[in-house]
């Protein structure tokens, strides 16, 4: 279903998930990347800024999964957007 939505309507022109990503990895960046801090601070603060992308979209999607994984063609949905995007 995914690879047919992805057929049909190609790459989403607006609002693209990747879009956004990088606009928060961008946004981070400008705060926790100081060029004055040490190696070891702006080490930590990249592991920090990780974390602080990448955990909130993980437990969002496995919320999200476990949720709909009761209601087998919601999750179908689910699934196939996600693949799409």
């Amino acid at each position: 279903m995914g690879l047919l939505l992805d057929r049909c309507f190609g790459e989403p022109n607006r609002y693209h998930p990747l879009v956004g990503l990088g606009n928060c990895v961008q946004w981070l960046e400008k705060y926790l990347n100081q060029s004055q801090q040490n190696f070891t601070i702006r080490k930590i603060a990249g592991i920090v800024g990780v974390l602080l992308i990448v955990v909130p979209i993980i437990w969002l999607a496995c919320l999200l999964s476990c949720w709909l994984s009761s209601v087998g063609f919601f999750y179908f949905l689910f699934s196939a957007l996600v693949l799409y995007l």
